[in-house]
């Protein structure tokens, strides 16, 4: 499975959480080493993509989209369940 996306953007907000693996992640021309557990918060219209370097590792994360229509209703917390997106599980992937 190639995990290694093309830069793009959303309409939406993304947040990105790396479980493991080896890899880097691309916002707005910046580079950032991820570790486990690192969360990226990407806004709306930010150019961004995803370079997982090839491994035997896991590459394991979580990735949970906002739409900017929620962020301007909620006024109470909202628990959200976000799926786990892996290589044992390849078709949910984006």
């Amino acid at each position: 499975v190639d995990y290694n996306f093309k830069l793009h953007t959303h309409d939406e907000y993304e947040v990105f959480m790396f479980l493991e693996g080896d890899a880097h992640y691309v916002v707005e021309g910046k580079n950032y080493s991820l570790e486990p557990n690192d969360i990226i918060v990407i806004r709306r219209h930010e150019m961004h993509r995803i370079f997982h370097h090839v491994s035997e590792k896991t590459y394991n994360r979580c990735i949970l989209m906002i739409s900017p229509a929620i962020a301007t209703i909620i006024s109470e917390p909202v628990f959200i369940t976000m799926s786990l997106i892996s290589n044992s599980n390849p078709s949910g992937a984006p």
